[in-house]
């Protein structure tokens, strides 16, 4: 358990001194960075208007810097979303661009485990359960500390009938987000 601790304590540091490193550059990733945090605070509130508003940062943090996955991946959330709640006019339209734009995201950054959860949400709408599960379990192997990764394996897994699985999954994902709020 110390190993575990130290890393996770080690990677928020890491993070924490790159962010720091980034806003002294004043690089324009700082300004996608910025947008995508917006949005991904707006997707989680769960309405419609917050929703469509995300969507527009993240299009504004691809417009400012291209290569950045990560608005790519707030833009698929959001489309599922969107397609979940029934926020879509085009419900087939909004699970094929989601799925798009996380495989948008994994071309731009092919070890952030994000993208991959994304390809992973997208397919577990669209009941596709075996590409489901084959792309979280690779996002879990590059993150296996990521409580929010492991509790969504965790539903793709009873999804897919594999209730002893996903439990171990969810129990997992429970531990880790316990110890990311010691941090």
């Amino acid at each position: 358990a110390l190993p575990i601790l130290i890393a996770v304590r080690l990677a928020s540091q890491v993070r924490a001194a790159e962010r720091r490193r980034m806003l002294a550059a004043r690089h324009p990733f700082v300004d996608s960075y910025g947008l995508v945090l917006r949005g991904q605070d707006l997707i989680f509130r769960y309405r419609r208007d917050s929703n469509s508003h995300a969507r527009r940062l993240f299009e504004e943090a691809t417009e400012i810097d291209p290569s950045y996955a990560r608005p790519y991946v707030g833009a698929s959330r959001a489309l599922s979303l969107a397609w979940r709640y029934q926020w879509s006019d085009s419900d087939e339209a909004s699970l094929t661009k989601a799925l798009e734009l996380a495989q948008t995201a994994i071309q731009h950054d092919e070890i952030d485990a994000r993208g991959f959860a994304e390809v992973g949400f997208a397919n577990l709408q669209r009941r596709r359960h075996d590409a489901a599960l084959e792309a979280y379990r690779y996002a879990v192997m590059l993150n296996p500390n990521d409580a929010d990764i492991l509790a969504e394996l965790g539903d793709a897994l009873i999804c897919s009938g594999q209730p002893e699985d996903a439990l171990r999954h969810l129990e997992r994902a429970r531990s880790e987000e316990h110890t990311s709020e010691l941090q």
